[in-house]
């Protein structure tokens, strides 16, 4: 008999439904059908009735009615228990009892009776365990009972939308790899439009270049290796709260279930908002996130039922849930914005996620506007994503080590080796921790949180396992069956980590049969977040306690159930008994002596086994005593960029005895130079150097340390600040301008534009730091020598025992020959200094140089430490060898580049006649609008860096960097000119393209370590502003004036590009090309500004390019000669001839320019006999 009802309304149409039922089954299958009757669309039904329903509510949407039920179906809604039902109802109705029939053909109940009928004596059933293992049909499994039938890729229809399920690591490969581009869209799913800002976030964002700009700020800005380093703090803190936490329960149940959520919760919480919010429910919040992105909704299978989601409130709920997670995201950017107005926060100060997405905001750093919005999806991803399945895994990886008592035992034993009796396990044990790895690789393998990825969408049509799979059609990649395939794994129903061991499966995706986060591009970019969290919190809990079932359960028999979702969680907790674990090592000793006797063997032993247990970087073969310098070749940038193709992005050569890290990619710079900045900020102590520039007291070559950081102050501060350099625009305007007429004197025949830019960049330093020229000293050969000195091999400097063959060979001769003329030339240009000083008894920012300012500062003692006069003359050296050579040469490339490439030329000529309107210079106001003229310039510097092995640094300390050992005193060499060149940052890296740097934010900070032109880190070029702002407007300048052709007819394509070798990288050859006036459009603009313009030199003939350009104005000179007896309007017209055919000039004033007029017309005359 039913339970007693409290109502027995009929409700319209149920007679029919029963009694054509009640004869063919049992009452049970009347129940089922009475749920279904309800809820045949209603899938929301599933979350209020309980798990126990959901394969019959399935079973009943996929069949047709009349085949719905299979016995045991029927016997996973009702149980066959005696305290439901009395036998009489037991019975077939194939039966004719006709009492009974009518019983339940009369009564009716309301879904919500039945749920409780069925709810309140189903889950008292003596049996129900099992039963609830029976009726778990979860989809994964499902899919891989249909795969094991219909193959390992087969084509299902879920509604209206044919869905591709792939359940080999064969067919995931070529989904996720051979195919990848075609199938790394995503569909458009109700639930995720609602909740993630329209697919503004990286997860569900369909496929294309939005979501290529926010995987790059992603990977590049919050998740790469260095930014989780950085984090380590929190993890360990959260981590020990746990293990304090569990302490406390010790003796008696702890649910670890909770534990996991909770430390998952916190530490992403931390990472990425900055701090905890225990107001706020975040259990709640990612329970209904995770539950309403995994719901099924109608809508997306089934079109024009999407009212149907309305209907059932899943579309409402997912509103306010969204509505919810929007204000509290809102609030936590509001208050990050307030605090950084408050605080002037910089992104030095820990940042959290949230602050890193804001400077990229700010900054543009991507190229790509960054809204609120999408920061916000961002974040979100992190949490939905990071905490649910971080805490999953944990969960179901701590429930393995329990069942199997032999594994926990194992893994006990490394973690106890490993700790050596600390009391906890820090990050960096975690790498020699290779069966916890196993452990963890092992349960992901069993038990992948999301077992089907998130699924994709084609977006062609392609030919799959020769297969067409049409275009639009959905994927689904059964991760978990491809974890259980025995063709792949050994019995895979087995827990068994070992499998693991010696195995070069990671995490990364490239190992089809091993997905637990994705693959191909949609592979999870949060890898080594969750990596690094999950061993590090493991290791820890089974270090410090011993685990066992409560209330006596044994292992075999643990509930292992499976609970449905977008994640698969367990569906009971892990509810243990802890017990702290007695460590060896951690006990104390009564005996004193034996302690110190144990501690001196155990020196003794890591003094000797030390060597032989560091993980060094791989290394090229090298020879004794020689190492691997004669392979080094004539070009050590290229030599150097070919080992780091074989021998990878890090690796160890040796330079004779001493030991030299080799970084050629921008993830092992931005290691070197953030990450590791201090450690690696020293100097190797050169013998060049030290004898060139004064002991090292230079800011170039001078050790990490007091001294260093006071000099690089006064720098910074006092010599190159923004406002100094700009304080010397006229300087710069006057020695470009003299340049451009030297090159005008030139037109028709060949001018060596290399020459002229060593002069241009030599006047202007001597102007700026010395206060004038110095025509009487051969300034090019004392910094030729100099570059050629510090650039040369010192023999003791890698063979100490050697050091005499420096004498021998006449290198340290020639350089304390050169120190000393150096010294006696910078001696008399500060005496000149001090002696002018005191005959003016005046001081006044204006007109200073840098002499005078550093001579300011010492007299001042405004630094607080002693710049003695060494010190000073070791400055101004650093800015002429460093600023000369390498200003010049980086002009020189860049021109050579854009000699060599005349659609570039043209595009950058049009763009400076454009803002330059006719005038007849460009002035240091119209840079900014140049940013084609800036994208040339960093190509130039891209292809072409002038140090392109930088200073060397040298590690101050021992240092795990990627994960190997760096010794102290290390050299370290970082080769720009192989990462401006990798083709995994570049697209097309040996091309001049400069368009790849519109709209970039690159710039020459130091910060973007893919491209490095001025070095980065604390050590970085102090001088960037400096130079950049001369290498801008000597080249608009150059190319507004000026068209160029190589000299002879040799063509762009035969230019001489090779290198010289040199601590700096000069070209071989020389510039030498012909220069012809540029035609501009003249405009009355350009003679108003004859008179404002930068003064240029008198000698500028104006009339000989006219009379060269005779021929293409016959009949204006025709016109100019009826003004014969108007000598006036005879000048006026030649000159505005002049320009419009390009030719004009500036004269230093109105008096200049009518007397420039006349001469100019007389030369002409005279020289042409030519008769006006």
């Amino acid at each position: 008999m039913l339970p007693n009802c409290p109502s027995n309304k009929k409700r319209e149409g149920t007679q029919d439904l029963w009694s054509s039922v009640i004869t063919q089954r049992k009452v049970r299958i009347a129940l089922a059908h009475l749920i279904v009757q309800r809820n045949i669309f209603n899938r929301l039904a599933l979350v209020k009735i309980q798990s126990y329903v959901t394969c019959v509510v399935v079973e009943v949407i996929g069949n047709d009615n009349e085949h719905i039920y299979e016995e045991s179906d029927v016997d996973d809604v009702v149980v066959k228990n005696d305290k439901l039902c009395d036998n009489r109802l037991r019975l077939d109705y194939d039966s004719d009892n006709e009492n009974d029939k009518k019983e339940i053909t009369q009564s009716d109940y309301t879904f919500d009776q039945m749920v409780k009928w069925a709810e309140q004596h189903y889950l008292e059933n003596e049996n129900a365990k099992e039963v609830q293992r029976r009726r778990a049909r979860c989809p994964h499994r499902s899919l891989r009972a249909i795969s094991q039938k219909y193959g390992p890729l087969m084509l299902i229809h879920l509604g209206n939308v044919p869905t591709l399920v792939a359940s080999s690591a064969e067919a995931a490969q070529e989904i996720m790899k051979t195919h990848d581009i075609t199938f790394s869209n995503r569909p458009i799913l109700t639930m995720a439009t609602i909740l993630f800002y329209d697919y503004k976030d990286i997860i569900f964002s369909p496929y294309g270049e939005y979501w290529r700009q926010l995987k790059s700020i992603v990977v590049v800005h919050l998740l790469s290796n260095m930014r989780v380093k950085s984090f380590s703090h929190v993890r360990e803190k959260e981590i020990s709260h746990m293990i304090s936490v569990t302490g406390e329960s010790c003796g008696s149940v702890v649910d670890f279930s909770v534990l996991f959520a909770s430390l998952t919760n916190n530490v992403i919480c931390r990472v990425a908002l900055g701090r905890t919010y225990p107001e706020l429910n975040f259990k709640y919040l990612l329970t209904d996130l995770v539950n309403i992105v995994g719901s099924l909704c109608v809508g997306d299978y089934f079109p024009w039922l999407s009212f149907l989601d309305t209907l059932s409130g899943l579309k409402g709920r997912a509103q306010k849930l969204a509505k919810k997670l929007d204000d509290f995201f809102q609030s936590v950017v509001e208050e990050h914005q307030n605090k950084r107005i408050r605080e002037n926060f910089e992104i030095d100060q820990s940042p959290d996620l949230v602050d890193i997405l804001l400077d990229v905001q700010k900054d543009n750093s991507t190229g790509f506007i960054i809204d609120t919005n999408t920061l916000k999806a961002v974040i979100l991803d992190v949490f939905g994503a990071g905490t649910d399945t971080l805490s999953t895994s944990i969960d179901w990886t701590m429930c393995e080590l329990v069942r199997h008592p032999r594994v926990m035992k194992k893994l006990q034993q490394e973690v106890t080796e490993v700790a050596q009796g600390r009391s906890t396990i820090l990050e960096e044990d975690l790498e020699k921790m290779k069966y916890l790895k196993a452990v963890i690789r092992e349960a992901l393998r069993l038990h992948p949180p999301n077992p089907l990825l998130v699924p994709r969408e084609l977006t062609q049509e392609v030919r799959l396992m020769g297969y067409d799979i049409p275009k639009g059609t959905q994927v689904m990649i059964n991760a978990w069956a491809i974890g259980r395939d025995p063709t792949l794994w050994e019995k895979p129903e087995k827990f068994w980590p070992e499998r693991f061991l010696n195995n070069s499966i990671d995490y990364k995706g490239i190992n089809f049969e091993w997905l637990p986060f994705g693959g191909g591009r949609r592979g999870c970019p949060g890898i080594y977040f969750s990596a690094v969290l999950m061993e590090l919190a493991l290791a820890n809990v089974v270090y410090k306690f011993d685990l066992v079932l409560s209330n006596g359960v044994d292992e075999k028999d643990m509930d292992m159930s499976e609970a449905n979702g977008f994640t698969i969680h367990r569906k009971s907790s892990l509810v243990v008994t802890a017990s702290p674990r007695i460590v060896a090592g951690t006990f104390l000793v009564s005996s004193f002596s034996f302690i110190i006797l144990m501690f001196l063997f155990r020196f003794k032993w890591i003094k000797l086994h030390s060597a032989t247990k560091k993980c060094v970087p791989p290394s090229p073969p090298r020879l004794p005593i020689v190492g691997n310098i004669h392979q080094l070749g004539s070009s050590a940038h290229r030599s150097l960029h070919a080992f780091s193709q074989k021998y990878g992005p890090l690796m160890l050569i040796h330079l004779g005895s001493v030991p030299t890290l080799v970084a050629s990619s921008a993830e092992a710079a931005r290691e070197i130079m953030k990450s590791h900045d201090v450690s690696f900020s020293n100097r190797p102590s050169l013998t060049m150097p030290t004898i060139l520039f004064y002991g090292c007291k230079d800011i170039a070559f001078s050790p990490y340390g007091e001294h260093w950081r006071q000099l690089k102050s006064i720098v910074v501060l006092h010599l190159l600040s923004n406002t100094r350099v700009k304080s010397f625009s006229h300087v710069r305007e006057q020695e470009i301008s003299h340049m451009i007429s030297v090159i005008g004197e030139s037109c028709g025949s060949v001018v060596d534009l290399s020459v002229l830019f060593a002069s241009l960049t030599n006047n202007i330093i001597c102007r700026v730091a010395l206060g004038r020229t110095y025509p009487g000293l051969n300034f090019k050969y004392l910094l030729t020598n100099l570059g050629h000195i510090v650039g040369s091999f010192s023999v003791g400097d890698y063979f100490p025992w050697l050091s005499l063959f420096d004498r021998i060979s006449g290198l340290k001769g020639r350089a304390q020959k050169l120190a000393r003329e150096i010294d006696v030339f910078l001696q008399s240009v500060v005496e000149e200094h001090q002696t002018k000083r005191i005959g003016e008894n005046a001081k006044s920012d204006e007109g200073q140089d840098l002499v005078d300012i550093l001579l300011d500062v010492q007299n001042d003692n405004a630094t607080g430490f002693l710049l003695d006069t060494k010190t000073l003359k070791a400055v101004i050296l650093d800015i002429f060898g460093a600023g000369t050579d390498t200003l010049s040469t980086s002009l020189d490339w860049t021109m050579c580049e854009l000699v060599r490439h005349p659609r570039v030329m043209k595009k950058l000529q049009q763009e400076v006649e454009e803002i330059a309107q006719g005038r007849p210079f460009i002035l240091e106001e119209d840079l900014e609008k140049l940013k084609y003229l800036k994208a040339v310039i960093k190509e130039g510097l891209r292809l072409h860096p002038p140090n392109p092995l930088l200073v060397p640094h040298e590690s101050t300390e021992e240092v795990k960097l990627m994960g190997y050992d760096i010794p102290k005193g290390t050299q370290v060499i970082t080769n720009v000119w192989a990462i401006g060149r990798d083709s995994g940052l570049w697209d097309k890296p040996e091309e001049f393209w400069p368009e790849r740097f519109l709209n970039n934010s690159m710039d020459y900070k130091g910060i973007n370590f893919e491209w490095l032109p001025f070095g980065g880190g604390r050590r970085g070029c102090p001088g960037i502003q400096f130079s950049v702002v001369i290498m801008e407007l000597a080249l608009a300048n150059v190319v507004y004036k000026f068209d160029f052709l190589l000299p002879n007819g040799v063509k762009e394509k035969d230019m001489d590009m090779s290198e010289a070798n040199g601590i700096t990288i000069h070209r071989k050859s020389s510039l030498v090309v012909r220069a012809s006036p540029s035609r501009t459009i003249y405009n009355g603009e350009a003679e108003r500004a004859l008179a404002q313009g930068p003064p240029i030199p008198s000698k500028f003939a104006l009339l000989e390019m006219l009379y060269q350009l005779k021929e293409s104005f016959q009949s204006e000179l025709g016109h100019i000669r009826d003004l014969e007896g108007d000598e006036e309007k005879l000048v006026d017209e030649l000159y505005k001839l002049g320009s419009s055919f390009g030719v004009l000039f500036c004269p230093f004033d109105v008096a200049a320019k009518e007397e420039r007029k006349r001469g100019d017309v007389a030369h002409f005359k005279t020289k042409n006999g030519v008769d006006i």
